[in-house]
């Protein structure tokens, strides 16, 4: 009898030890994955999410604590000390105190009585006395792009709650081909968002679809314009239900290539010569 209590004590002991999971609503805000990969928790902030795809596309946010003293350095994408951390080290903004004075009322002038009129509350603005909260995907209100991704179809609708202490965040995506275009402030083709050639243009000629996840019927023709200085870039669509394969530059049946799947979208049927890929069938 003695025996097994000295058994139990053991067992008990051990799962106490063990690391316990708290229900992760209670614990933590939803936190909206901006594309695949690592993403801070805040601004300076020891938490951080791993955002990943289900089956049907939807996005799981798998949450994580740095060690103690140690915060997320988004930089080397891991934690680190907060005094090799910019976001850190950045002094947090202050109100400025206005820069005239009141004189005083001459002797000859009656004082300036009161009114009952409202003192209007002051607009937030990035310039003006008041500051905005910190975000890791707000800039200002309204649309933002994306801060973590370069040409990215995904986007924020940031609006400042009532009290103005905190952003209230919607996640948005462009449809497939599209990306958002900050210079109008909407989706955009890629041929005509600037700076996207330099994001989707690994080589000249042929190059698939980098979104997340990637759209396996949609692929790019870039050139390399000398004169501008920049890329050219087409978007090109494989017909019916076939996929780019970026290994052949063919257009061919999608359970060949890794990682696609028949879309059964309808794709344009004119193209220019430049979507070239032909087809394998």
């Amino acid at each position: 009898m003695f025996k097994w209590l000295i058994c139990l004590s053991i067992i008990g002991a051990c799962c106490n030890a063990l690391p316990h999971i708290d229900d992760k609503n209670k614990e933590w805000p939803e936190f909206v994955c901006p594309g695949f990969g690592y993403w801070p928790g805040g601004i300076c902030s020891i938490e951080f999410y791993e955002c990943v795809q289900d089956m049907f596309g939807d996005w799981i946010a798998h949450h994580f604590n740095c060690g103690v003293g140690t915060v997320y350095d988004p930089s080397i994408m891991n934690c680190n000390h907060p005094g090799n951390v910019p976001e850190c080290n950045d002094p947090k903004p202050t109100e400025e105190p206005p820069t005239t004075t009141e004189q005083p009322p001459k002797p000859t002038e009656a004082p300036i009585e009161p009114t009952d009129a409202p003192t209007p509350k002051p607009t937030t603005t990035e310039s003006g006395n008041v500051t905005l909260p910190a975000s890791v995907n707000c800039q200002h209100e309204g649309l933002n792009e994306n801060p973590h991704q370069d040409c990215s179809s995904v986007y924020f609708d940031c609006q400042l709650s009532s009290n103005g202490h905190h952003w209230e965040e919607t996640i948005l995506h462009c449809d497939s081909g599209m990306v958002f275009n900050p210079r109008v402030g909407t989706c955009d083709l890629v041929d005509d968002t600037e700076g996207c050639g330099e994001v989707y243009c690994k080589k000249e000629g042929l190059n698939p679809d980098i979104g997340s996840p990637r759209d396996c019927g949609l692929y790019f023709h870039c050139s390399w314009s000398s004169w501008w200085g920049t890329w050219i870039i087409t978007s090109c669509h494989c017909s019916h239900d076939l996929a780019f394969d970026p290994m052949l530059d063919v257009c061919t049946w999608a359970e060949s290539v890794p990682g696609c799947h028949p879309s059964k979208a309808m794709q344009p049927t004119q193209q220019k010569d430049v979507c070239n890929a032909g087809l394998k069938i």
